[in-house]
């Protein structure tokens, strides 16, 4: 954990250190043909040691993948960096008679019956770090939870801190849904129906004790930490995720320290702050699935150069299913650009001699990924200044093991 004038102080280390590497994670490797460090032999003779599957495996494993390049880059700063924001796992204040708090514990596990797995993992923790010093005697007031959705978090606190809670949710099936959770548990949540990012959101800030957010996605947690200094709120505790879902093209700081520094994230820079390790079997298959789309993708803009006469990469939208084939994923991508439909043939000799194209982009990933964590840790560190120039305390630290969640970073503030 780290807290005030540390937040500053360590973002403008980091911020440093990724302006001093930036050649190695700003950039779009589908831009690229081939690796674009060619000059830099060490670093070569490690990547081209590597295929599609150690490349998988060091994705899958980040200690081992920072050991792979420690005679490269400083490994050992972003270990110490990393490991500067852990917690100490301490106790829960309890201040309810042993009688009381059991019988709470109980109602708590029934109102909490349909979460399961990873997300009542990611809420238990969360509303552990609530009570954590110094929050824990600012944390007994009522609650407002900022981008609910079904107001599973909430419940959770109105039920375990005997508490009100208010739900702030724009789509109206969740609030409805909600609701209704919050009526079988007979638990005192009530859900407002609202924009987070409009104007008419604001006003519910200051008519509660504390603000929370679980995993609010970008402009939605940036919005709630630029008005939480204006309200009369005492506390905030808030998760960002996401940080890539911004109408901007870059990313646009809070903070005058961010404005200031060195380093500016595109939208792009920005999404390597979400590509953590996969480390779940069962997303395997995914991962394969994920590795013939990119590769059809490559296949698909090595055709338009070709089409084309030109070397510009052209890029493709994102696409919400996973086509079964390099044939309908042509078409798809045919349709978009309106360019002719090449035959199957044609296809598949264009998808062979993307492969080592292929193989290229993910060695670069590769080494982007080393930057992820630091990456993310620049977004929330340069947050968490906007909150400390505007008179708040302010803590940063992570708030559970990153296999509950690799979005475990908690900023809270408070008061001074």
């Amino acid at each position: 954990m780290i807290k005030n004038e540390e937040v500053l102080r360590h973002f403008q280390i980091i911020d440093e250190f990724l302006d001093q590497h930036k050649q190695f994670w700003q950039f779009k490797a589908f831009e690229y043909t081939e690796i674009k460090w060619h000059d830099h032999a060490p670093l070569m003779s490690v990547l081209n040691t590597l295929n599609i599957e150690s490349i998988h495996t060091l994705k899958s494993n980040a200690d081992a993948c920072l050991t792979k390049f420690e005679e490269i880059f400083d490994v050992d700063f972003i270990r110490k960096i990393e490991s500067t924001f852990k917690v100490e796992h301490r106790h829960t204040i309890e201040t309810k008679p042993e009688g009381f708090a059991q019988l709470q514990r109980q109602q708590t596990n029934r109102a909490m019956s349909g979460v399961k797995g990873r997300k009542l993992d990611q809420i238990q923790a969360f509303s552990h770090a609530l009570h954590r010093a110094p929050f824990h005697y600012i944390g007994n007031g009522s609650y407002l939870e900022w981008c609910a959705g079904k107001g599973h978090l909430g419940r959770y606190l109105a039920v375990n801190n005997d508490c009100k809670v208010k739900s702030l949710e724009w789509q109206e099936a969740l609030c409805e849904a909600g609701t209704q959770l919050a009526n079988k548990y007979s638990v005192e949540q009530t859900f407002i129906c609202t924009d987070a990012l409009s104007e008419k959101a604001i006003p519910f800030i200051s008519q509660s004790h504390n603000v929370v957010a679980l995993h609010a996605c970008g402009d939605l947690h940036s919005a709630l930490i630029k008005a939480f200094p204006l309200s009369d709120a005492l506390s905030l505790s808030v998760t960002p995720c996401c940080y890539n879902r911004i109408e901007s093209d870059n990313y646009l700081p809070l903070s005058l320290l961010g404005q200031q520094a060195h380093c500016a994230l595109s939208k792009t820079d920005v999404s390597l702050a979400l590509k953590s390790v996969v480390t779940a079997p069962q997303k395997i298959k995914l991962r394969q699935a994920s590795d013939e789309q990119v590769l059809w993708r490559l296949a698909f803009d090595a055709y338009q150069k070709e089409l084309r006469n030109g070397c510009q990469y052209l890029p493709l939208p994102s696409h919400s299913s996973v086509f079964k084939s390099s044939d309908t994923f042509f078409r798809w991508a045919c349709d978009k650009k309106a360019m002719p439909y090449p035959s199957t043939d044609v296809i598949d000799a264009y998808v062979k001699n993307a492969e080592l194209h292929f193989i290229s982009v993910r060695r670069m990933e590769l080494v982007q990924g080393l930057f992820q964590r630091i990456i993310e840790l620049w977004l929330v560190l340069e947050k968490a200044s906007y909150l400390y120039e505007q008179g708040l305390s302010v803590h940063v630290s992570v708030f559970c093991s990153n296999t509950v969640t690799p979005r475990n970073l908690l900023i809270q503030a408070f008061r001074r």
